[in-house]
């Protein structure tokens, strides 16, 4: 079991997925498809019309610059809008602004607001308004320059004749063109237009409306506007506006307030409200209205959910698969970003062109292209820049449950049961899984967003087809052995079970298994003996297990594993030939994240190679050696730390309970450092030079004993350039700063 190619199709051949019954079994399958297609081929006598993708795509109303009627809580973007609308471009003519925000927050209206504004009509000589919809034609655009410009319609000439026509309106002039609703993520066309439109004088502004931010980011000349909700306030006064009157009863406005908080401060979502609410009786037809989704009701074509499918239409059909995945999240759920990347990987969402190993890589670029559109929002990242958590408005999570309500559902009291044909379902409901599953035909799926109290992990036939299965904080004890039999597992997560002992070792049959997460299973004590069987796993998260004693033998042969939460070293009192030595990490060079290493007092005499100066990815280390170092060997703990010499790509360094008297010569190339932690290390009295780490921001260092000095290299002025926090702590000997003298190895006090 070398953990190569030759040995995964070895494995996967005499396993109960046997190569030859399957190729058998599809091969009638395949039959019966090609008798069906030859049927629709032959249906082709009846002249059925053949339509494009972009031909089904439901197309926006095109919209014109005159006023809207109502407008309610827009006068701070307005200002601020305005003030760059009319500010001074530099150096350059022509500058591009843009107002980003999801359907249906009124991006269009505000702009209409703008562009009619008696300042900004005094300021331009020619305002030109265009629709620009999809697809984005520069012909066609041009054309529509002119037509608004002029109000006559453009003739149907090459684009040199319209370029020519268009120097004539816009050359030399100051001019304000809005581009309404811009879909275009093409680089190449954008800059192909906006070389056509460089002639206007200085001032000159164009004002683009869109829901993606990758659009705003390839046309930026300035910071784009990102549009927010309505506050709570400017919702009920906008529906005032809209009903007519305020409500007489003050229990009836906290009704209509209580409704309009599905609206989540969408100027077109509270218009659809209040024409839905319109002519109902407040005290007796609201609160029924109340206790219905916005989504289960039905809608005219401009309403909002309608309007916001029109960005949900245009995603390529990888990603319309993930983002109908996140119906599974109840409304409001933090969602973790890499956990969601897995299930996509997990389900066959993700697609590598060539090779499997990065596939979270693309599905991380998939989450980008869905949030540049505006269906993920309050994204955090973490403090090494990395995309950590998101959520997902209310009204897109409604969308989502349109359009994959045939095979996705989140079981909830609204919908108690699942229908034989959802092939995804997540339980957010306080009843026991069993019931729900046993309703279940084939799903592919199984995930508690929510705490349960499960007490076992229940296997069930009706699983056989599962790729995804989320047990995480579910109360569970055992493992039953039978799990061998969901035999297409490729995501297994039983995190936070805290009286799980132990994994049954016929776990390790599961050889399409990607990630298994196990992180904060206090009582578990060790991982399955033959984990090297899992060829195909890449992610194994184990932090907070403090009860493991060791890692199990082979783990090294796992070469595609880039998740290896901590590594533990076996104490000496454990000895067996399935106990993995320190050097299985020798060849994990995919390791990326974080690692945590314990136990490196215990290395005995063996060398360390463990060559994680190979491993760029790896971002945070952590080496612990343990407490007791007063009973530790100098000379094998500066050698074992010598050679855990990381990649410069490092970005976080925790050291605890060092037990030598000098940190190894390879500390001063960690350039890229961002945070630094020395713990417990109680034999130094002097530290190595940090002061120009560029990137240093975070440096801790405690309970050092008898620090005296810390020594320093730069001068003052560039002492720490980027550090933000610096704590010392329980270094009762510490006197101060040292800096070398030019002239000889001595040190002299600051």
């Amino acid at each position: 079991m070398t953990g190569n190619r030759m040995t995964k199709e070895v494995s996967l051949f005499f396993s109960s997925s046997n190569q030859l019954v399957y190729g058998f079994k599809m091969g009638h399958k395949i039959k019966a498809i090609r008798e069906r297609l030859a049927d629709i081929v032959a249906d082709r006598k009846f002249n059925l019309e053949k339509r494009t993708y972009q031909e089904r795509i439901v197309e926006r109303d095109q919209t014109e610059s005159s006023l809207p009627e109502v407008v309610i809580g827009r006068e701070g973007d307005k200002k601020a809008i305005t003030e760059l609308v009319l500010s001074s471009n530099g150096e350059e003519c022509v500058s591009v602004l843009s107002i980003v925000g999801m359907g249906g927050l009124g991006k269009t209206t505000l702009a209409q607001i703008i562009f009619n504004d008696e300042l900004i009509k005094n300021s331009f000589e020619r305002r030109i308004w265009v629709c620009v919809s999809d697809p984005f034609d520069v012909k066609m655009i041009v054309g529509k320059i002119l037509e608004s410009a002029t109000g006559n319609k453009s003739e149907d000439l090459e684009l040199e004749a319209l370029k020519s026509q268009l120097g004539g309106i816009i050359d030399g002039k100051k001019y304000l063109l809005v581009l309404d609703d811009v879909w275009n993520e093409n680089r190449e066309k954008w800059q192909n237009l906006k070389r056509l439109l460089v002639g206007g004088s200085s001032g000159s502004k164009i004002l683009i409306t869109t829901r993606s931010k990758k659009v705003a980011d390839i046309s930026r000349t300035m910071a784009p506007h990102v549009l927010e909700g309505l506050s709570r306030d400017e919702s009920w006064s906008l529906h005032v506006a809209l009903e007519g009157q305020e409500p007489e009863h003050a229990n009836v406005r906290e009704i209509g307030e209580e409704i309009l908080k599905k609206c989540c401060g969408v100027p077109l979502a509270i218009k659809t409200i209040a024409g839905l609410l319109y002519k109902k009786t407040p005290e007796t037809e609201w609160p029924l209205f109340l206790r219905n989704e916005l989504s289960k009701i039905s809608q005219d074509d401009n309403d909002i959910v309608p309007t916001l499918k029109l960005s949900y239409d245009h995603l390529p059909s990888h990603l319309k698969h993930c983002f109908a995945y996140c119906t599974l999240y109840p409304k409001d759920y933090v969602i973790d970003v890499k956990i969601l990347i897995h299930l996509w990987v997990a389900q066959g969402f993700v697609e590598a062109p060539i090779t499997s190993d990065h596939l979270e890589d693309i599905g991380l670029e998939y989450f980008m292209k869905l949030w540049w559109r505006s269906f993920f929002q309050e994204v955090q990242r973490d403090e090494f820049g990395n995309v950590k958590s998101c959520k997902i408005h209310d009204l897109m999570h409604d969308l989502a449950t349109i359009v994959g309500r045939t095979r996705i559902q989140l079981v909830n009291y609204d919908a108690p049961n699942i229908d034989e044909k959802i092939h995804h379902a997540a339980l957010n409901l306080d009843v026991a899984p069993q019931k729900i599953l046993n309703n279940a035909k084939r799903p592919r799926s199984f995930l508690l967003p929510e705490k349960h109290d499960c007490g076992e992990l229940f296997i069930h036939k009706n699983l056989r087809c599962l790729r995804a299965y989320d047990m995480n904080d579910c109360g569970i004890e055992k493992v039953d052995s039978c799990i061998k039999m969901l035999n297409h597992l490729r995501y297994l997560d039983v995190s936070w079970n805290v009286e799980l002992r132990a994994l049954p070792n016929s776990i390790t049959d599961l050889l399409n298994l990607q990630v298994l997460n196990v992180s904060c299973c206090i009582e578990l004590k060790e991982l399955p003996k033959d984990i090297k069987k899992l060829v195909n796993l890449r992610h194994l998260y184990c932090e907070g297990c403090s009860s493991l004693t060791h890692m199990p033998r082979g783990l090294g042969q796992l070469t595609l594993l880039q998740t290896l939460s901590r590594f533990i070293v076996a104490k000496g009192h454990i000895s067996s030939k399935d106990v993995g030595k320190i050097n299985e990490l020798n060849k994990l060079n995919n390791l990326r994240g974080s690692l945590l290493i314990r136990n490196l007092r215990c290395v005995d005499n063996e060398i360390v190679n463990v060559n994680l100066n190979e491993k760029p990815l790896l971002q945070s280390l952590e080496l612990h050696w343990e407490r007791s170092w007063e009973d530790s060997i100098v000379d094998r703990d500066e050698m074992a730390f010598q050679n855990l010499q990381p990649h410069p790509n490092l970005k976080e360094l925790s050291v605890v309970d060092y037990g030598g008297r000098r940190f190894p010569s390879w500390f001063s190339s960690l350039m890229n450092l961002v945070n630094l932690c020395i713990l417990d290390y109680k034999r130094c009295q002097h530290l190595p030079s940090m002061d120009q780490i560029p990137s240093l921001q975070y440096l801790k260092i405690w309970g050092l004993d008898d620090l005296e000095y810390m020594e320093i290299e730069g001068q003052r002025t560039s002492f720490f350039p980027s550090l933000k926090t610096l704590r010392l702590e329980h270094c009762p000997k510490l006197k101060g700063w040292q800096k070398k003298r030019d002239d000889s190895t001595a040190l002299e006090l600051l």
